[in-house]
């Protein structure tokens, strides 16, 4: 009886500490929305053993892309919203100088320039991160039905939102959104997408996941099972 015990003590011990790295390797092997696979269809060409050509389609599986929002369309979002945010500093520098007017805030110094300067860095990255972290997407994004997605089709939190937005204080920047994707988007490994494209990408790659998850599920069995009772 007590080897039954200690054996069934080792066996479940066992299963945690696997189910415990299993864990650990499907999170690091955790598919992300560019690994989606895709059927695609190619054209081969030969010649049969009588010297005619002939054509098969043959089917092999590629990788879906992600259809990023990009080009003069990105850059149309930051001047759309360098209008909004110019907007927000007019209404807060108006009140500064009404304020500074009543003397309720001093007379100002040599360095009120520099402290309106740095007001100004503060408001824009504060702008790009609440937004985006609340919404998914500044006003501009939003009113042109766009969104940010991280690598796994959801709304990255907030602290990649943060280093996104202080990546847009990086000079030049905001003109790598000419490309396919702007600086802040690598670096945080976020994407600019459709709201209708988000909703498709987290819908296949839930559906590729469903299907590692079947095929792995006999392996997984075996892995787990540990070691045996004795008959």
């Amino acid at each position: 009886m007590q080897i039954y015990v200690n054996i069934s003590i080792v066996q479940l011990i066992y299963q945690i500490g696997v189910l415990f790295i299993l864990r650990i390797m499907n999170d690091y092997k955790r598919p992300t929305i560019e690994d989606i696979p895709k059927v695609r269809y190619r054209t081969r060409e030969f010649r049969d053993s009588e010297g005619n050509l002939q054509k098969v389609q043959q089917e092999f599986y590629g990788v879906r892309e992600v259809n990023v929002v990009s080009g003069w369309a990105r850059f149309g979002h930051y001047l759309l919203d360098l209008v909004f945010i110019s907007v927000i500093r007019f209404v807060i520098e108006f009140g500064i100088g009404m304020a500074m007017g009543a003397g309720l805030l001093g007379t100002p110094g040599p360095s009120f320039t520099i402290w309106i300067a740095i007001m100004g860095i503060f408001i824009n990255v504060l702008y790009y991160a609440i937004f985006e972290t609340m919404t998914g997407g500044t006003p501009a994004k939003l009113i042109l039905g766009r969104t940010v997605i991280d690598q796994y089709g959801q709304r990255p939190d907030a602290g990649t939102i943060f280093l996104r937005s202080l990546s847009r204080l990086v000079p030049f920047e905001a003109f790598s959104c000419l490309g396919e994707r702007g600086w802040h988007d690598t670096w945080t490994k976020t994407y600019v997408v459709r709201k209708e494209e988000a909703d498709e990408l987290r819908r296949l790659l839930a559906e590729h996941e469903l299907k590692l998850t079947t095929k792995d599920a006999d392996e997984y069995r075996k892995a787990t099972a540990g070691p045996q009772m004795p008959q």
